[in-house]
């Protein structure tokens, strides 16, 4: 029997509505994983975004965790891993809350395997989650403006990456090289990072010396490249419909014919655009 996934929304809203108001992505069970490394730094960094960039001025909002251990990193979205708490610590109850920001589903391992990158990609239906290895190189251009962040003197650097250009502010004063997201490859931590659309804007909130188990989930995992996961997600937000009917699932709009809900077609920013 195929799941319904059903649209409480009015026909007007139809053309406009996001990809995660269809079926948010789902929770995961976080009870089993493997460690990795313990962190020695945890910074946590203010996550603005813009899902659809017809709506620039629509910004979501999160908070994205950089757990770096003397082996690898791990970043990731705080508000995606709190749902996915709630949901198993309420994992009998069915009434656990979707999860409702539209925030880019990944996570990111630095250094792991050792001298490789590897990226777990959630997908808006629940599944599949993709896993696959990065080859993260930055060409930076270090600059020689320099303000205070956070209290720390820091530098300016700008780069193109994957389709989008970066201004970041790093500092010296934290000689690790790395930073939110994909980021890496300065002389020192990024403090603050977007680019130049303003789609995308990390900025540090705070920094601690902690130690923390830092942890891969034991998921069902399905390996893939980054291209072969960024033709899906394409795929998917052009004809969710057929995403959803691939995976035993169908939407339905009340009141509406099926051949509404097949023309459905979602906006689409991704973080790289190549």
């Amino acid at each position: 029997m195929k799941k319904i996934i059903t649209l409480l929304l009015s026909a007007a809203l139809i053309s406009c509505i996001s990809l995660f108001d269809i079926k948010a992505t789902s929770p995961l069970d976080i009870d089993e994983f493997d460690v990795l490394d313990t962190s020695r730094l945890v910074i946590k960094y203010s996550f603005e975004f813009v899902a659809d960039a017809e709506k620039p001025d629509n910004i979501g909002l999160d908070v994205l965790i950089l757990e770096i251990g003397p082996k690898i990193s791990k970043s990731y979205s705080y508000g995606l891993f709190k749902h996915d708490s709630i949901a198993t610590m309420n994992k009998n109850s069915p009434g656990v809350p979707r999860f409702r920001p539209r925030v880019p589903p990944m996570e990111v391992f630095k250094n792991y395997p050792k001298g490789k990158n590897t990226i777990v990609h959630r997908t808006d239906f629940g599944r599949p989650i993709f896993l696959y290895e990065d080859e993260i190189n930055i060409d930076w251009t270090i600059l020689p403006e320099r303000k205070q962040l956070f209290g720390y003197s820091s530098q300016k650097a700008i780069a193109t990456f994957r389709g989008r250009t970066w201004e970041a502010w790093f500092t010296g004063q934290i000689p690790i090289s790395d930073g939110p997201w994909k980021f890496h490859g300065l002389p020192g931590l990024i403090l603050k990072i977007s680019d130049t659309q303003n789609h995308f804007r990390f900025t540090i909130a705070s920094l601690t010396r902690e130690k923390v188990p830092i942890k891969k989930w034991k998921w069902d995992y399905e390996r893939s490249t980054r291209e072969r996961t960024n033709e899906y997600l394409i795929r998917c937000h052009e004809r969710p419909f057929e995403c959803a009917q691939n995976l035993g699932m169908t939407i339905r709009i009340p009141g509406r014919p099926e051949a509404d809900a097949r023309k459905i077609s979602t906006p689409f920013n991704p973080i790289e655009l190549e």
